[in-house]
């Protein structure tokens, strides 16, 4: 295995799973936002760090990865494109509280982030996604059928019996 093949991997264009599966595998840490797995990937490449697999399965991973790279301040917009079992399962992984609703998820994930560049855009956005979550979570909750929030309230282990004014305020307190 030639190393400076291994150098010109670019990590950048792998997914948060992949970069944590390839710290794993070269015995690194494998916590934090992809910004940080990607400086520790790269440190231990430039280092000369052992690798347990051949540059052909690295490769092979860079081809399976989406063409666009993504920076750290879109490290919040993939977690919200995640779905909440995926989020929750996200939660578990990083020993987060795995209760609430979407929004809620999403910021945990965002406040769990390691990163000085992380950190500073999560308090710009974490001031907006909470505005934006509890003007949406009012107008959508009021603006659905009973029987779509008593949908939602079972989806959040909440009671699902009352009028519909119990009901939006159940779900509102929720949020």
């Amino acid at each position: 295995v030639d190393e400076p093949e291994e150098e010109a991997v670019d990590f950048s264009k792998l997914k948060v799973a992949e970069l944590r599966e390839e710290c794993t595998k070269r015995d690194l840490d494998s916590k934090g936002v992809k910004a940080a797995l990607i400086k520790r990937l790269n440190e231990a490449s430039a280092a000369g760090a052992s690798t347990k697999r051949s540059i052909d399965e690295v490769e092979g991973d860079v081809e399976e990865a989406p063409a666009a790279k993504k920076a750290v301040v879109e490290e919040t917009v993939d977690f919200k494109k995640l779905k909440v079992a995926e989020l929750r399962a996200e939660c578990t992984k990083r020993g987060l509280d795995t209760k609430g609703v979407k929004a809620v998820l999403v910021k945990r994930l965002e406040e769990s982030g390691e990163g000085k560049v992380a950190e500073e855009v999560d308090e710009e956005v974490e001031e907006e996604v909470e505005e934006e979550v509890e003007e949406e979570a009012a107008v959508d909750f009021k603006k659905m059928k009973v029987a779509e929030l008593r949908a939602e309230c079972k989806k959040r282990d909440l009671d699902t019996k009352g009028v519909k004014a119990v009901l939006v305020k159940r779900l509102e307190d929720s949020a």
